[in-house]
């Protein structure tokens, strides 16, 4: 079990001065009053996505060695525990989570050795109904983009910026570019400038 991350209050909490005095701190801590959810809050927070994969291996590989995700921890799903939260019958699943260097919700990659899932390909659409894509920030998005066209990645389009008055953005001027995963996952990559 992964142990809850709080932040510590430091000694001397952040603040903002506006028209020369100091005001309420901006930065609020779990469970404070304000803080970034009420004590009572039905969600807390995102604590993973799934992407059932085809071959674990490879899409290790790719999150890993292309994308710079690192895997924190490997398991092999099977019985009657998983049999019930999933619906299946006889389910072997081979599990990896990773995380990008940055942080954010963790990725499970799950490999359905039992029963065996099928590829449509309609979800490789990004008009197909349900969760469509994945985005990760990025600091230089044509370098990383060069990486991955190096790495034989499929991408919809060079990247292409946001036009101003379209979306305003609190991180500055967007500029995005579709790609897609071995699976055929649509993934997105984010840089703000």
């Amino acid at each position: 079990m992964i142990a809850k991350q709080v932040l510590p209050k430091p000694e001397n909490p952040p603040s903002v001065a506006r028209r020369g005095k100091r005001t309420q701190r901006l930065l609020r801590y779990p469970g404070e009053p304000g803080g970034p959810f009420p004590r009572d809050a039905m969600i807390r927070a995102v604590d993973h996505l799934n992407i059932v994969v085809a071959d674990l291996q490879r899409s290790l590989r790719f999150y890993c060695d292309v994308l710079g995700f690192h895997q924190t921890h490997d398991v092999v799903m099977e019985g009657e525990w998983i049999e019930t939260i999933v619906g299946l019958q006889g389910l072997k699943g081979l599990v990896a989570m990773v995380e990008a260097p940055g942080g954010g919700p963790r990725i499970e990659l799950l490999q359905y050795v039992a029963p065996a899932g099928v590829a449509l390909p309609e979800n490789s659409r990004p008009n197909t109904r349900g969760l469509r894509h994945l985005a990760f920030r990025v600091d230089d998005i044509a370098a990383t983009v060069a990486k991955l066209r190096a790495a034989g990645v499929t991408l919809f389009s060079d990247p292409v910026r946001v036009p101003a008055g379209v979306v305003k953005f609190a991180a500055g001027d967007k500029t995005l570019v579709y790609f897609l995963d071995p699976d055929g996952v649509i993934l997105e990559l984010a840089e703000y400038r």
